[in-house]
């Protein structure tokens, strides 16, 4: 019986090695993509590589700029639980507990409300994988839209709304 466990639980590290892998600093491999994770005052910021819009020349107009991006988006308490409804479900579907945590989200958005790149900021100690994040990005990505304005962001790509994910709310206690 031990053997068997223990067999059970080898070929799961050995299938899945970023399994309880803490994120650190540098270049770390997801199973689908690979991230950038910058240290910066005992946090890491988490990058999927394959993300190019932070470089990307982007003139926000006047009155969105002066403003602020309430004029073209809304995220309020509905949108926060909705966002992590489907957070919540993406962890159960892959049979992982969600973290007690505060995760900060960097999110890009189109004109039309859909999420273009995100970022994440996770504490330095973590309890997140980098198949935590990869999935996270991918799920809201694919799910969430966020409630805009259309056309008001005119000829810019993308407008940048940074939010806490609270996950300890939906945490598994």
């Amino acid at each position: 019986m031990k053997t068997t466990l223990f067999l059970m639980l080898a070929s799961l590290l050995f299938f899945n090695p970023s399994f309880g892998q803490h994120i650190k600093e540098g270049t770390v491999k997801s199973s689908n993509n690979e991230f950038d994770v910058k240290l910066s005052n005992k946090h890491l910021i988490v990058s999927n590589k394959k993300n190019g819009l932070v470089k990307t020349q982007n003139k926000l107009p006047d009155d969105v700029a002066t403003s602020g991006l309430s004029n073209f988006l809304t995220y309020n308490q509905d949108e926060a639980r909705r966002m992590l409804s489907i957070i919540k479900a993406d962890f159960v579907k892959r049979g992982r507990p969600v973290p007690s945590e505060r995760p900060g989200g960097i999110f890009y958005i189109g004109n039309d409300g859909k999420i273009l790149e995100a970022d994440f900021i996770v504490n330095e100690q973590t309890s997140l994988t980098i198949d935590d994040i990869d999935a996270l990005e991918s799920i809201l990505k694919k799910q969430f839209r966020f409630k805009v304005i259309q056309g008001k962001l005119g000829s810019a790509k993308f407008a940048i709304w940074n939010t806490v994910l609270r996950l300890d709310e939906i945490a598994s206690k």
